[in-house]
Formats: structure tokens, sequence, C-alpha cells
């Protein structure tokens, strides 16, 4: 049961509902990585532009319009994004060579520096979201928020 200023949330309408939880979910895990990012030193980027370089780190020279679709966000929304992380010199846009009318998204020197400030907190970080969890519960957890995902994929599908 969750409190607030000594009002318990009881209704089960609102507290057994899996969008209550996943909303709940995902506000807390924003919360704790921006948290880490200030404890880090990190505080001139938000939760949603790591997000940008985490991905870039792993898989460089992505489309904008691939990075869009790896986190679930419109197209004016990336674009301000990577203006911004561009202007700081952790992204840069680069012309594609076999098609001058795509621009590929690097991560810079500056930018895997950030991300690289993180590694050293990432296992822990995931050791806590997963404590007391059995790797069965985790798998079936995957399993089922992908399905919720592909349910909703259809209605929700964005033009990105």
């Amino acid at each position: 049961m969750k409190q607030l200023d000594n009002i318990a949330i009881t209704s089960k309408e609102i507290t057994d509902n899996i969008c209550y939880e996943l909303g709940q979910t995902d506000s807390y895990i924003r919360i704790a990585v921006s948290k880490l990012l200030k404890t880090v030193g990190i505080t001139d980027i938000t939760y949603e532009q790591f997000g940008i370089l985490f991905v870039l780190s792993n898989e460089d020279g992505l489309y904008q319009r691939q990075l869009a679709f790896l986190l679930n966000k419109d197209r004016p929304n990336i674009t301000r994004m990577l203006d911004i992380l561009e202007k700081q010199g952790y992204v840069k846009r680069v012309k594609d060579p076999g098609n001058k009318r795509i621009i590929k998204i690097h991560i810079t020197p500056a930018g895997l520096e950030k991300v690289e400030l993180m590694e050293p907190y990432k296992k822990s970080f995931q050791e806590r979201i997963e404590k007391g969890i059995s790797q069965e519960d985790l798998d079936i957890c995957r399993s089922v928020m992908k399905r919720i995902r592909e349910n909703l994929e259809d209605s929700c599908s964005q033009q990105i």
C-alpha cells in the first residue's frame, strides 16, 4: 500500500492496474537514474538524453529514425534532444556517404566519456533493481512486458 502524507491509496482499481504498476516503475527508474547521473557529476544532460548516448555507445552511427524507434520517441522530440546533445559536443551528425540525404548520428569522445562515467555503477544498479527476484521471475516479467508492448504496438504505432 502506497502512502502519501498519511493518506493510504487503497483503491484496488488503481493499485491492481497493470498500467499503474508499469507507470510507477518507469517513474522510479527515471528518478533513480537521474539521481545517479547527478551523483557521478553528470548534470548537463537529462535521463532521456543519456539514453541516446547509451544507445549510440553500443550501436554508433544510427539514423535519427532508428534512434527514435529504439527509444520510442517522435521525430520532433528526438530532433530536439539531438540538437542539444550536438550543441554540447556529445554527438555529431554525419551525412551517409552512400546517400547524402541520410544523416547518421555518432557519439563523440565527450559523449562516450559521459557513458563511461556511469559504467562502474551499471552492475550495482541492475542488481538493486533485481534484488530478491529469481531469474525465472525476471524472465517471466520480460516476456509479459514484451507481450503487453506487442499488444499495444498496432494501436500506438507512431509515424517515425
